[in-house]
């Protein structure tokens, strides 16, 4: 009698369906590594665009705030002031001041677009009362204020003052004004608040280096009794006026390229602005041109007079640090420019933007 053998069956998956599983898992996990891939580049160009934005608002408003003052000549001056006799700067015709880049914004070369950028100087006066422009550190802020003035020069001062030989200063009287540098026994400021200064005074340097007549200046009699009506001392800086230019920072961007900025008188402010380019507005009769510089270029009616400036247009390139692009792009950006070259041209994976805007000159036109 034999016996009953139940039959086995073995269970599980056979190499065909294994191989296909893994195939859809691989395709799966492709799917979902294409998805974080394609949110992290996302991700890096949300953040480059939002450096760029952000550079671009403080680099715009930083320069349209000093634009707005070129000119400016302070509160005691009118449209009637005349420039003192021997002053290192005319205000009337070099409130602006442009140069014009020599390189060609069409190479794609980082170093030639620097090249292509223009240079930007700004005349204006600033008011000096600031407790590092003071000498004595017992006296009261407020703005810096001339007491006296002679045929000779000497102004008297009613506070201790920091200046350089180097600094650039003016003073008016309502009638005229006066801008010159010091002479050369200059006061620096002291790192060391308890010495003691004996001198109020300092001899105002016109063109030739000679000092500037000021016997005509008219010091109130009030002004003895109140300072407030004494005639004020404004601050210029230099006689080539506050510089905007693009610079290299020395520093490196991932991709191995330099990284550029804003300069404002030699003074880092805005990364990543590698090009600047700007164009001076003319009142033409009813209409306002435009040309890239008033030394440099006539209209139709006549040589063009820095004077006669009474805006300002700026165009800002501005890249990220970084790499977002997927692969080197050429590619092409409209920038301000009156020549045959309007285009500048980039050659890398780095995002870039252009900004402009128009600026009103509110002491000039």
């Amino acid at each position: 009698m034999s016996k009953f053998m139940p039959e086995h069956h073995q269970s599980g998956i056979s190499l065909i369906e294994l191989m296909i599983a893994l195939v859809l898992s691989s395709l799966l996990m492709l799917g979902v590594m294409r998805m974080f891939l394609d949110n992290t580049r996302s991700s890096a160009s949300d953040s480059a665009l939002v450096q760029i934005q952000d550079s671009a608002r403080i680099a715009m408003e930083m320069i349209k705030r000093d634009v707005r003052m070129a000119g400016y000549r302070g509160s005691d001056t009118s449209a009637n002031t005349e420039v003192t006799t021997g002053s290192l700067i005319d205000f009337d015709n070099q409130s602006v001041i442009g140069v014009e880049g020599t390189g060609d914004p069409t190479n794609n070369n980082a170093l030639t677009r620097l090249e292509s950028s223009d240079t930007l100087a700004i005349l204006r006066a600033e008011e000096m009362f600031f407790s590092n422009d003071i000498l004595d550190p017992n006296s009261s802020l407020g703005p810096v204020r001339v007491t006296a003035a002679d045929q000779t020069g000497l102004i008297t001062l009613n506070k201790k003052l920091c200046y350089s030989s180097d600094d650039v200063l003016m003073v008016s009287d309502g009638r005229q004004l006066a801008v010159f540098k010091p002479s050369t026994n200059a006061h620096e400021c002291k790192a060391d608040p308890t010495e003691t200064f004996t001198s109020e005074f300092l001899i105002a340097i016109g063109q030739g280096n000679s000092p500037i007549s000021l016997k005509d200046y008219v010091i109130p009699p009030e002004c003895a009794a109140d300072e407030q009506r004494c005639p004020e001392l404004y601050n210029i800086g230099s006689t080539t006026g506050l510089i905007y230019d693009i610079r290299q920072t020395g520093r490196v961007g991932s991709d191995g390229q330099p990284i550029f900025a804003l300069f404002r008188d030699d003074e880092e402010m805005v990364e990543g602005v590698e090009n600047l380019q700007v164009l001076y507005g003319i009142q033409d009769g009813s209409k306002i041109r435009y040309t890239m510089g008033c030394d440099q270029n006539t209209f139709d009616n006549g040589n063009c007079n820095p004077g006669m400036t009474t805006h300002i247009r700026i165009s800002l390139v501005i890249a990220a640090s970084n790499n977002v692009i997927e692969g080197n792009q050429q590619l092409r950006f409209d920038i301000l420019n009156l020549n045959n070259n309007k285009t500048l041209v980039s050659n890398d994976r780095r995002l870039r933007r252009v900004f402009t805007t128009t600026i009103q000159l509110r002491n000039q036109g």
